[in-house]
C-alpha cells in the first residue's frame, strides 16, 4: 500500500496522492489515466525493454485522446457543416 506523497494518508492505486489531496487540487478523476499515463513516461529511466514499451504506449495513447478530444471535435464540425447531396457537382 502506497502512501500520499502530500500528506502520508492511503494513496489511491496507481498514483501517490489521496482522494482528499486530489479534491483539494481540484483534479478531474476523468485525469487520473492521463496523470498515470505521465507517471509511465516519467518511469523511463528504469532501463527495461518492458518499461520502455509501456511508456511508447502510453505515449500513442496520449496521442490518440488529444487527437481524437480537440482536433476530432474540429473535424465533426465541419462535416456537420457540409451538406451531404450525394452528387458531384460540377460548376
Amino acid at each position: 500500500m502506497k502512501k500520499c506523497s502530500l500528506c502520508g494518508e492511503k494513496a489511491l492505486e496507481g498514483i501517490e496522492i489521496c482522494p482528499e489531496c486530489l479534491k483539494k487540487a481540484a483534479v478531474d478523476p476523468k485525469q487520473i489515466k492521463r496523470l498515470r499515463q505521465i507517471s509511465n513516461i516519467l518511469s523511463i529511466t528504469a532501463d527495461t525493454d518492458t518499461n520502455i514499451k509501456a511508456c511508447m504506449q502510453s505515449i500513442t495513447e496520449i496521442a490518440d485522446d488529444l487527437e481524437r478530444g480537440s482536433y476530432g471535435k474540429e473535424e465533426k464540425k465541419q462535416e456537420s457543416n457540409t451538406i451531404q447531396t450525394g452528387k458531384d457537382i460540377d460548376i
